[in-house]
């Protein structure tokens, strides 16, 4: 017996095929990755608290976000060092830009 598929399943099944091998990123996790760019890009060489980044990326998100940087079309060097304050462990991160003569000091 062919049972009829709900609504939405069909849907997603559509957009699979038509998008099929892509990577599909929305437009909320797109603005995401741009507003973190930005905000490396203002503060070039500067070391961040990963706390400071996920108010501005998402909370459960923003080192994906980092991790898409990283990548195509943005291409940012952006290194991640540990230290230890306080007791507890500071993950940071900052952006390093290749020409460093496009640095304001």
């Amino acid at each position: 017996m062919n049972t009829p598929r709900p609504p939405l399943i069909e849907l997603a099944d559509r957009q699979e095929e038509a998008h099929a091998g892509e990577l599909v990123v929305g437009p909320s996790r797109r603005g995401l990755c741009a507003q973190l760019a930005a905000f490396f890009r203002a503060r070039p060489l500067e070391w961040v608290d990963g706390q400071q980044l996920a108010s501005i990326a998402g909370a459960y998100g923003w080192r994906t976000r980092v991790s898409e940087l990283r990548k195509p079309p943005f291409g940012m060097n952006i290194p991640n060092r540990l230290r230890r304050a306080r007791g507890r462990v500071i993950s940071e991160y900052s952006y390093q830009p290749a020409d460093e003569k496009a640095v304001d000091r």
